[in-house]
């Protein structure tokens, strides 16, 4: 088999010459293996780099499809929140890498809207000018505002903390102050208790309210 396969294209240039069609026939169906070769290799790799993205989608957003609006609506929050100088695509790998994370912990987004439900605040203060001073407001919030302040104060404690601490990424800070949200714990519990705390204070500057 090897001595056929050393001598077959001079035994079929040698068998062309009375009959042309045989050599016509071999150079054809040699042109048709060289021509699927590389579509073989491109469908290979086609099909190997759409199974790892199917991989790295179903990680963290394999249910994206199937969340309500409110949880879509606060993961889009998160992204847009984390985003820093535009760069979406670093602010969506870092909630997948806290999304990952958080998977040892029961379903992802129940735990989420949780941890933000614990934090968020249901009134606030505003500085107001009245009788020549400037005074504290207290105000009720909106549930749209409410859910975006739990956020933002939960990235920004995930911020403060990974200025601290060198050693841990980003992911892992927003990872331990959602815990801490969910667990009732932590500076961004604190800040919603003393916001809540300074507004009892100043009730009676509410009737200055006019928005």
């Amino acid at each position: 088999m090897l001595i056929f396969s050393k001598v077959k294209g001079l035994t079929v240039w040698k068998a062309a010459s009375a009959a042309p069609d045989v050599h016509l026939n071999f150079m054809y169906s040699s042109f048709q293996e060289s021509k699927s070769k590389p579509l073989r290799g491109y469908a290979a790799s086609a099909e190997r780099s759409a199974s790892r993205l199917a991989e790295n989608m179903a990680k963290p957003f394999s249910y994206i499809r199937d969340l309500n609006a409110a949880q879509k609506h606060c993961l889009q929050k998160f992204i847009n929140l984390c985003m820093i100088d535009g760069k979406k695509n670093k602010s969506q790998k870092i909630i997948s890498n806290t999304l990952c994370r958080l998977a040892g912990y029961g379903d992802v987004l129940t735990f989420i809207m949780k941890a933000i439900d614990n934090v968020k605040p249901i009134i606030e203060v505003r500085r107001r000018s009245a009788s020549g001073s400037t005074q504290l407001v207290p105000s009720i919030i909106s549930r749209n505002r409410q859910e975006t302040l739990a956020i933002r104060w939960i990235v920004e404690a995930a911020i403060k903390r990974r200025n601290t601490k060198k050693s841990m990424s980003l992911d892992q800070c927003l990872l331990a102050e959602l815990i801490d949200a969910f667990q009732k714990i932590g500076t961004v519990r604190k800040r919603r208790d003393d916001l809540h705390k300074l507004a009892e204070s100043n009730r009676g500057f509410a009737h200055y309210r006019w928005w």
